[in-house]
């Protein structure tokens, strides 16, 4: 399989209802229910849902799951930057990038301080 297993530990340490650990019978059961993986014979294979949630390279099957953020100075500066790891760490990285930008739009044109956020 393809799975960042440190993604998947993290999925099932915040999921409560789950009681189990990674590799075990139980986890593979769970996991084919949720369609993340699918089990042929004794081969297992992670279906397109696993690899985008947990795939160490998703976008090698759906280039497209990417997120492309810009931020924009009050100068025309822009920094573009693309998000091309699992779904759940992109929304996550995207977060924190976003949070780290909007502190650097803060206006020094008056005597006044104030934080000015755009969002296209």
């Amino acid at each position: 399989m393809d799975f960042n297993i440190e993604e998947i530990k993290v999925f099932i340490e915040h999921v409560k209802e789950f009681n189990f650990i990674y590799d075990s019978n139980e986890f593979y059961r769970v996991f084919a229910n949720l369609k993340f993986l699918v089990k042929n014979d004794k081969i297992v294979h992670p279906t397109g849902l696993g690899i985008l949630l947990f795939g160490k390279n998703p976008q090698v099957f759906y280039p497209q799951a990417v997120i492309r953020a810009t931020y924009r100075t009050a100068e025309k500066m822009e920094d573009i930057i693309t998000f091309t790891v699992s779904l759940p760490r992109q929304v996550k990285d995207c977060f924190d990038w976003f949070k780290r930008m909007i502190g650097k739009q803060i206006s020094r044109s008056s005597t006044e301080r104030g934080k000015f956020i755009t969002i296209l």
